[in-house]
């Protein structure tokens, strides 16, 4: 006997999942891996579905053309939906539609190919179905597993579906997509204007800056030269010295939240222990993070810094450690360090502690006038942070207004 979830409008049907699919399978890769596979057919794991439904094909992964031609399982087709069966994404799901760029293409062991039957079970139907809250609920009750665990081929038998007639479900996948699409256009303005909140403090901080030149080196005004944080092992559940990690100044500022913490028997050298008012600038990081950096909070007082960080120290009877990052955000100086980063690998550059020195300051300045420009700024930033906020909290609103039409789509409310 079924256990119903809930109440369905007449002429609806609970089923279980199994008995709208013509198959539920995973696929597989050759012994080895395929890192070293340069081309071939497509093999698709769990980091290639999106949270939105999709997919992203960067970084695919390849499998041989004759093992693609003698596997029995895994083979995508028009149609298909595609789930993650393990890890900590288990339950997502996509849909292969024509939009799919690829003719021939496999999933590996980490993904589920679930294959409607046409005849009883529209396949968007079932995608917006296994996206919804009644499903993904039952998928984290079917959850099996500690770190690396999740669902296997009994999904099938333990997840039950509404299942209407199949017009009502094309009429249910219309309503569902309307509705999707006005979220998505909405969505869409959100983005556009959190990019504008973006490009207007970078312009206001280049309008500021720009009758201002630089007249010596950093050098002249750093009291303590830039020094790498220490190196050793960290973990966010450890109980040594806090250790403020690289992504801590990944924007321009430092946020403490982005920390770990050493085993407790560390030996440090005093030099690396961090002090208010510090800068922290990335050493080495994506191209584009390169030279981001912030002043360290009182919260931090003590703490050390990672290694691809380094700290200084400059005469605050001469500058004000705000304007120094400040002027650090302009765009004449983004260039400048994009000019002298250094190394091989074009994915991770980096500078070091005589590319700082050597980084070009306006040295004549008065400090009245530079704390006028930080008081400025910090006021235009607060109020920009302020926008952002509210811009994320509309696009999380927007995401629960998603799963609450789709769960009221599959009791028959919309």
């Amino acid at each position: 006997m079924i256990k119903k979830p809930c109440k369905l409008p007449k002429g609806w049907r609970w089923v279980r999942l199994g008995e709208v699919l013509k198959t539920i399978e995973c696929g597989k890769r050759p012994r080895g891996g395929v890192k070293h596979i340069k081309n071939g057919i497509p093999s698709l794991g769990a980091e290639h579905l999106t949270a939105e439904g999709g997919f992203n094909f960067n970084n695919i992964r390849f499998i041989p053309v004759e093992f693609f031609n003698n596997m029995r399982k895994g083979k995508i087709r028009l149609g298909d939906l595609l789930m993650v069966k393990d890890g900590a994404t288990t339950g997502r799901v996509s849909i292969v539609d024509k939009n799919f760029p690829y003719t021939k293409a496999a999933v590996n062991e980490h993904i589920f190919i679930l294959r409607p039957n046409s005849q009883i079970c529209h396949s968007k139907y079932l995608f917006y179905v296994l996206r919804s809250p009644l499903s993904q609920h039952q998928i984290e009750l079917s959850f099996h597993g500690a770190a690396q665990g999740g669902i296997n081929q009994e999904i099938a038998e333990v997840l039950l579906i509404p299942l209407p007639s199949f017009n009502e479900q094309v009429k249910i996948v219309v309503k569902i997509e309307e509705l999707l699409k006005r979220l998505q256009r909405i969505r869409i303005l959100s983005t556009e204007s959190i990019n504008e909140t973006n490009v207007l403090i970078q312009s206001c901080i280049d309008e500021i800056f720009s009758n201002i030149q630089p007249t010596g080196r950093f050098a002249e005004v750093i009291t303590f030269k830039p020094r790498s944080g220490p190196s050793f092992l960290t973990n966010p559940n450890w109980n040594g010295i806090p250790v403020l990690m690289p992504s801590s100044v990944t924007g321009f500022g430092v946020d403490i939240s982005k920390v770990e913490f050493g085993r407790g028997d560390e030996k440090i050298n005093p030099k690396d222990f961090l002090q208010p008012g510090d800068i922290l600038i990335a050493r080495g990081n994506k191209p584009e993070q390169v030279g981001n950096a912030g002043v360290v909070p009182s919260e931090a007082k003590g703490w050390v810094c990672a290694n691809l960080l380094m700290k200084l120290r400059v005469d605050e009877k001469k500058v004000d450690p705000y304007f120094c990052v400040y002027w650090l955000r302009t765009s004449y100086m983004r260039q400048y360090v994009k000019r002298n980063m250094i190394g091989s690998n074009p994915t991770i550059q980096k500078i070091n502690q005589k590319i700082i020195l050597n980084f070009p300051f306006p040295t004549n300045i008065s400090l009245k006038r530079q704390k006028n420009i930080v008081s400025y700024l910090d006021e235009l930033q607060a109020k920009i942070t302020a926008l952002k906020k509210h811009q994320e909290q509309t696009t999380a609103e927007l995401n629960c207004l998603e799963q609450a039409i789709l769960e009221k789509a599959f009791k028959g409310e919309l």
